[in-house]
């Protein structure tokens, strides 16, 4: 159960997209943090709400997974993944909040229940990812940008503007893509560790005005895990579900 719940949350597939692209014309750039950011902030307000379909790939120590998907995404707080194998059969799904998570595996009929609170933590994500942090990845939004975060360096490199954040022990790197302002490449690095986290995107598609990534990968080195997700087909602001109707005869298995 444990792997087909990874195959659900994470990851979309390793291969070249079918999807068109949009022609790139850059702007001009912008000449400081704070312009790239309000722009940013703008970009991701208007994201109200994902579905898409796609494939995804989950790679551990242990194993590599791939299966196709359908995720619905309501912003900025809920997530639902469907997973197929072959021939369309429903594997599971996966409904994910800051509250709970939420499996349900249709061939045994029971779903796990865990209440998350400040002393439980999401049991598919390694500890240096947040629940926010793969709700950003999937509309290509920074991650783990907070309030208290005071930028060190700033400058236009090539397509990207680069937005360098000075930690007590390392740094953040973002690299926002001058055209779509969406996340181009994150990484956390540790002085002592080096790089911990990285995210990745591209293959952007313009929805309506809204430019959204249909390639994004998640890798953390040290624990040799990665997420990879490609994404066919795609909706933004359209009504989404992200709730699972169990069967009254689920066995139900509750933790904390």
């Amino acid at each position: 159960m444990r792997s087909q719940c990874y195959i659900i949350l994470f990851g979309l597939t390793l291969g070249v997209l079918g999807c068109a692209t949009t022609t790139r014309h850059l702007k001009v750039p912008l000449n400081s943090a704070a312009q790239v950011l309000k722009h940013v902030d703008e970009r991701r307000e208007k994201i109200k709400s994902v579905s898409s379909e796609g494939t995804i790939t989950l790679e551990t120590p242990d194993e590599s997974n791939t299966g196709s998907f359908a995720l619905a995404l309501q912003m900025p707080d809920s997530l639902k993944i469907d997973i197929c194998g072959p021939f369309g059969i429903r594997v599971g799904s996966l409904s994910l909040t800051h509250e709970d998570f939420v499996f349900y595996n249709p061939a045994e009929n029971s779903a796990r229940i865990i209440q998350i609170d400040g002393s439980v933590t999401n049991p598919l994500l390694p500890l240096e990812i947040k629940f926010d942090d793969i709700l950003n990845a999937l509309i290509g939004a920074p991650l783990s940008l907070t309030d208290s975060d005071s930028i060190s360096t700033f400058f236009v490199d090539d397509e990207n503007y680069v937005l360098l954040y000075q930690l007590r022990e390392g740094y953040k790197e973002y690299r926002i893509d001058r055209n779509t302002f969406i996340l181009n490449t994150f990484k956390l690095v540790d002085s002592k560790n080096g790089i911990i986290l990285t995210a990745n995107t591209s293959q952007y598609e313009d929805d309506e005005e809204i430019d959204m990534p249909m390639f994004v990968r998640v890798v953390v080195p040290h624990k040799q895990w990665s997420l990879t997700i490609a994404i066919d087909d795609l909706e933004v602001n359209t009504p989404v579900n992200c709730s699972i109707t169990l069967p009254k005869s689920t066995k139900l298995f509750h933790s904390r």
